[in-house]
């Protein structure tokens, strides 16, 4: 052998994963020495993704990012192509449903409500081999930013906000308010934060406050006091936006002012255009025994004026005519006493109402009431908003509440069903056939629980309640920041208790609300081996047959589960055993959600029957016709004739018939009519189109007609397009197709039609 020489070896078995050689020279004298060398052969554990990112791109959605790795931990083969990932949120929760191989995924947040949490993401790579090293996102901030004007003190050692962290979690060294007895607070009120460590001397250490809002805030400014012992260590504050990018803004030097409180202002001006910003303090080489606090951290808009219309409170449903209890609470932010400011109420770009504002001094908040009477042009909901109006205002961004729907429902009192009409030059004829008023029914009554006593567990009248599990207990309730929600006879052995919800503030936004009024009935959990199985029973029934409706909510306890219930009905007496499953419902959503059924003619009572309790079954607004209730009587006034959502007569019109001769030929006008009553208005009519040369034809020839006839629901000129029949809850009662007319025999109640892509309402008597 040639000295110098190259040599190789080929292995043709080589194990997947670390293989040992040993080399060894021999000549004519021995042995060498040994060369040994160790190689990894095969496919390799994927290293650690690169490039992890994490940020929120929407509410309440976190998107996570990375990039993959092209070698293997150990420097061997990976094919990148075939990489999967598993992406855990917080250490635990997987994100995506298994295994990725896509390069980012979103993750969804539920149920934070107003509250604010921190989040990390942990991404691994999967190879043929094995789960490759662990990659860490950023910590991102999610739920809800706080608005301004936000103010921190830590009164007694409690958080207002409870959002703040430390990092890193696991050195032992943390910042934790604390209760102070000795007058230290800066502002008197026995509470400030503390970096507390058990070491001799700090790493860095950063404390990450919640997400407050800026983009509503036209000079926010930043205000805390910090006191420090030792003039040795150092901290610094930067401001984090949500595209998880860091400014340093301030550096606080512990060699002045030494054994005091010393304010530090931060004007936030130019961060207007930002949704957010988080605020982070970072200290470094903080000795054991030596005191640093923070205390009355203050976040506002810097201005003389500024309104804030802070939120609009309705009625979910309110009928034709109903006057409506509505709450705007509005707040002055400025530094100077507002007055003289008006508040619209507007229903889509309509102004509703408008009224003149309460005088507000600086920091003052205030529920201002509001009535409002829903029209029939409201049919069939309303979705207000209220607007501050102040000439002096300085900040235009915060004065409009959010949107609230409301429900507006027609009288029931006989309406239309035939209106038809046709079009000739600039003129539109109108025809229909007056209502039948000689066998009137009898009226509905709405139980609202408003006449029975706060939180009786014994007395609601006429109705009558059985307790068949006879459980001893029943669930005490806690607000979201954990504390007890205080009121009679909460916890005891009950089936159902009505309970005032004015009587409880501050329980809204965990869920506690009213379809109506402020007094709800709801069946709690009670402790046993089978659960609830209670029931609520009807006052007798008027017995020729009715529809019946309920409004019904599960309590805003995501961990406890969705509720169940029950509809029953017995044709002789109240006995349990005599009652006959109508319809169950499962799953009951945390919305207010309305209930139809249909009862036989000889039904007398009906059963409401909560079993499967998960946390509180509420219940409002049942609607029914008692035995004892007396037909309607009503004097007929004429018809209201309705254009494109506008009333064209100013008195009622007498006859059946009404020609517009206000129309230009090439326009698409919309007509219904209405029934004027003494004690009221009726339901819209069918809708009768009537189209322009343009091609778009009247109603009577291309445009669906709906109504109600005799136990069943007739639909003519259907052109041939699907025809679908749901209950309200969403039950398909028929599909049709490829007819032209369409008579569907249902029983008495309310249906929604769905022609084609259009949606009507029919009620069956």
């Amino acid at each position: 052998m040639t000295p110098g020489k190259e040599l190789n070896f080929t292995d043709n078995e080589p194990v997947n994963g670390f293989n040992d050689y040993m080399f060894i020279a021999y000549n004519g004298k021995g042995r060498g020495d040994d060369i040994n060398k160790k190689a990894y052969i095969g496919v390799d554990f994927p290293a650690a993704v690169m490039n992890v990112n994490a940020k929120e791109v929407a509410d309440g959605i976190i998107k996570i990012t990375w990039e993959a790795q092209t070698k293997g931990i150990n420097g061997g083969y990976i094919d990148p192509s075939k990489l999967k990932y598993l992406v855990r949120r917080n250490a635990s929760f997987l994100v995506g449903n298994g295994p990725l191989t896509e390069l980012s995924v979103n993750d969804t947040i539920e149920g934070l409500g107003d509250k604010q949490l921190i989040y990390g993401y942990a991404i691994n790579a999967h190879s043929e081999a094995e789960i490759g090293a662990d990659a860490f996102s950023p910590c991102v901030m999610e739920g809800k930013p706080y608005e301004l004007p936000v103010v921190e003190s830590f009164s007694n050692g409690m958080l207002t906000y409870t959002d703040w962290t430390t990092f890193p979690m696991l050195s032992g060294s943390k910042w934790d308010p604390v209760q102070d007895n000795d007058n230290r607070a800066q502002d008197g009120d026995h509470g400030m934060l503390s970096l507390i460590s058990p070491m001799v001397s700090t790493g860095p250490l950063t404390l990450m406050s919640p997400k407050f809002r800026m983009n509503n805030t036209v000079k926010p400014v930043l205000e805390f006091w910090v006191f420090h012992s030792s003039n040795e260590g150092t901290m610094t504050l930067e401001l984090l936006n949500p595209e998880q990018q860091f400014e340093k803004v301030l550096d606080i030097d512990f060699g002045q002012d030494v054994g005091k409180w010393n304010k530090y202002t931060v004007d936030l001006s130019e961060y207007v255009n930002e949704k957010t910003l988080q605020f982070i303090f970072t200290t470094s080489n903080f000795s054991k025994g030596d005191a640093l606090y923070i205390d009355n951290v203050n976040v506002y808009d810097n201005l003389e004026h500024n309104i804030a219309a802070v939120g609009l409170e309705a009625p979910l449903k309110l009928e034709v005519g109903e006057t409506g209890d509505f709450i705007v609470k509005v707040r002055n932010l400025g530094k100077q006493t507002a007055k003289n400011y008006t508040i619209n109420i507007y229903n889509g770009d309509e102004i509703k109402k408008t009224i003149s504002g309460p005088s507000l001094s600086a920091g003052e908040t205030k529920d201002v009431s509001v009535k409002i009477i829903p029209q029939t042009t409201d049919l069939y909901d309303m979705k207000l908003h209220a607007v501050v109006q102040y000439d002096a205002d300085e900040n235009l961004n915060n004065n409009t509440t959010n949107v609230v729907n409301v429900k507006v429902v027609p009288l029931s009192y006989p309406a239309i069903t035939d209106l038809k009409g046709n079009k000739e030059d600039n003129r539109v004829n109108l025809t229909w056939t007056a209502p039948d008023l000689t066998n009137m029914k009898p009226e509905y009554t709405v139980e609202d629980f408003e006449k029975y006593e706060a939180f009786t567990i014994t007395d609601l009248g006429d109705w009558t309640m059985l307790d068949k599990d006879n459980n001893a207990a029943s669930m005490e309730f806690r607000t979201a920041d954990n504390q007890w929600i205080i009121y009679p006879n909460g916890g005891g052995k009950m089936n159902f208790q009505v309970i005032d919800l004015s009587q409880i503030i501050g329980t809204k936004k965990d869920g506690w609300t009213s379809m109506s009024g402020n007094k709800i009935l709801i069946s709690p959990y009670s402790s046993g081996v089978n659960g609830n199985d209670d029931w609520l029973i009807s006052p007798e029934l008027y017995s020729l047959g009715q529809t019946i409706t309920l409004n019904a909510k599960s309590l805003n306890f995501d961990n406890y589960g969705l509720e169940h219930f029950q509809v029953l009905y017995s044709t002789t007496d109240k006995n349990s055993d005599s009652f006959v499953e109508l319809a169950t419902e499962e799953n009951v959503p945390m919305e207010w959600t309305e209930y139809s059924y249909t009862l036989p003619k000889d039904a007398k009572f009906f059963a409401i029957r909560a079993y499967m309790v998960n946390s509180a079954l509420f219940l409002d607004d049942i609607k029914f016709i008692p035995v004892s209730a007396k037909p309607v009587e009503l004097e007929m006034m004429g018809y209201n004739v309705y254009r494109n959502g506008k009333k064209l007569n100013d008195t009622p019109v007498a006859e059946t018939s009404y020609a517009d001769n206000d129309i230009s030929y090439d326009e698409t006008y919309r007509y219904r009519v209405t029934v004027a009553y003494d004690k009221g208005e009726s339901d819209y009519s069918n809708e009768y189109v009537a189209g322009s040369v343009s091609g778009i034809s009247d109603t009577e020839t291309d445009m669906p007609v709906l109504f109600a006839e005799n136990g069943s629901i007739r639909i003519d000129n259907t052109s041939g397009k699907t025809v679908e029949v749901y209950t309200v809850n969403g039950t398909l009662v028929v599909c049709e197709k490829n007819k032209k007319k369409l008579s569907i025999n249902v029983p008495r109640g309310i249906y929604i039609v769905k022609v084609g892509s259009e949606t009507y309402k029919v009620v069956v008597d």
